[in-house]
């Protein structure tokens, strides 16, 4: 007889009386799922799976919490077992670093704040002196959280030398009541707590709870299956032209939450219950991509990139060219430069040959969320080279004035689509009609669009 699925809890240490993991298991226990709890940095998890009892299986559920880099890695050898697992490592791998987090995020076309990265303390407050406001600082890489790893302020406020380990991120600071929009994801059910942000005294447990309008609901649910995380925290803020996302934390501590451990331990029940039958369990789109099934979710080869990281980037050439782009840097903002007093934006692509990151400053060209890309090097006879950029690597990534968006390139054929595009460009920058009469070339232009699911 085969042994009934369980749910196998990996935490990075023993439960405390105070978390909702004890109140969990005493749920499940109820409810008459068995489990097991396992501690990888204390025990050897590989022989305890050995002994009575043990053993990882097709349809038992992994979930984990406060693991390091090496359990994470025992997580990912049990998943070849055909084990199910809530919050796969590679959903941690990508909240934990801030820029794929971004990334990821406004490829979905979710508003985050404007932010440049910054190597170190030095630039940072040479990025918040040139800023038009108060800035927010993070470790870009996830830390200790809980706001011991994040500051905010004017150049003259923040501290003179690092209050934390960089890399850093620079963010905009968006103006606000001091009150963080904590929305709690437990698989279809969201949660919310109104929290005194930590810029304002630190990390605080509890909070006020209300109940997020439809709107609210379905942005957290959203937010929870971009990064494929059914259990975590959305931290919103409400933004000028909507709700912005400022963080996303997997499996957070749910304090103040009510009925939590009843509506973990239901939710897991459920999910480990429909494994067993058969059923197929609908899973956040990146756990399907990471257990290597079809995902209907159109793919965007930016998403992952080291954006942050300045050793990604091909050092740009053109002194006028690296002075726009620090200017842009400096100000979080693409309206800090124009072309002929003209509005650009700048591009982020993919080298065709080094396969480094690269960015662009181009015209300003938009129309219904979808801009274009004009291959017009002045009317020169040759493309320019990031041309055949876009030709090999389609995806990219536009910053218009403080928005980023994850984009895919598609050069316009001859027809009335390209001729209506044309004249958006033309309009937007009357040079480009000059410049084509100066050239016997058709210059190229891309049309950087939002991507689709199939």
């Amino acid at each position: 007889m085969t042994d009934p699925p369980r749910i196998i809890f990996l935490l990075g240490k023993p439960p405390r009386p105070s978390s909702v993991f004890p109140g969990v298991l005493a749920q499940l226990d109820d409810l008459g799922v068995a489990h097991r709890v396992l501690l990888p940095h204390e025990e050897d998890v590989a022989a305890r799976l050995s002994g009575p009892g043990g053993g990882v299986g097709p349809g038992d559920l992994l979930v984990h919490r406060g693991l390091d880099r090496r359990a994470l890695d025992l997580v990912r050898t049990l998943l070849d077992s055909g084990a199910d697992c809530v919050n796969h490592p590679e959903a941690l791998r990508t909240v934990a670093h801030h820029e794929t987090l971004v990334a990821r995020l406004t490829g979905a076309g979710l508003a985050v704040p404007a932010s440049v990265p910054a190597l170190s303390w030095q630039a940072v407050l040479q990025a918040a002196a040139v800023a038009p406001g108060a800035v927010v600082v993070k470790r870009t890489v996830r830390g200790r959280g809980r706001g011991a790893e994040v500051v905010s302020g004017t150049a003259h406020a923040l501290p003179g030398t690092a209050p934390f380990e960089g890399p850093f991120t620079v963010e905009a600071f968006i103006p606000n009541d001091g009150l963080d929009r904590k929305l709690y994801v437990i698989g279809d059910q969201v949660s919310g707590l109104l929290k005194p942000s930590p810029l304002r005294g630190g990390h605080v447990t509890g909070g006020e709870t209300f109940e997020p309008d439809l709107d609210t609901t379905r942005l957290a649910l959203r937010v929870a299956d971009v990064c494929g995380l059914p259990l975590c925290g959305v931290d919103l803020l409400p933004g000028a032209d909507g709700p912005v996302v400022i963080d996303v934390n997997p499996f957070p501590g749910y304090r103040g939450v009510p009925d939590v451990e009843a509506t973990i331990a239901r939710y897991l029940a459920g999910r480990v219950q429909r494994v067993s039958s058969g059923a197929e369990v609908e899973q956040p789109r990146m756990s399907r991509r990471y257990d290597h099934m079809d995902d209907s979710q159109a793919r965007h080869d930016l998403s992952d990139a080291a954006i942050g990281d300045p050793a990604a980037y091909l050092p740009e050439k053109s002194t006028w060219v690296a002075d726009q782009l620090r200017a842009i840097d400096a100000a979080g903002d693409t309206r800090a430069a124009t072309i002929q007093d003209r509005p650009i934006m700048v591009i982020t692509m993919r080298g065709a040959r080094s396969g480094m990151l690269r960015r662009v400053p181009l015209m300003r060209v938009e129309h219904e969320g979808a801009y274009a890309a004009v291959a017009s090097k002045g009317g020169a006879p040759e493309h320019p080279a990031w041309f055949h950029n876009l030709v090999k690597h389609a995806d990219v990534l536009v910053h218009d004035g403080t928005s980023q968006h994850a984009l895919r390139a598609r050069l316009l054929e001859d027809g009335p689509e390209r001729d209506a595009w044309w004249e958006r460009c033309v309009a937007a920058f009357p040079s480009y009609a000059e410049y084509q009469e100066n050239t016997e070339r058709q210059i190229p232009v891309f049309l950087l669009e939002p991507l689709t699911t199939a």
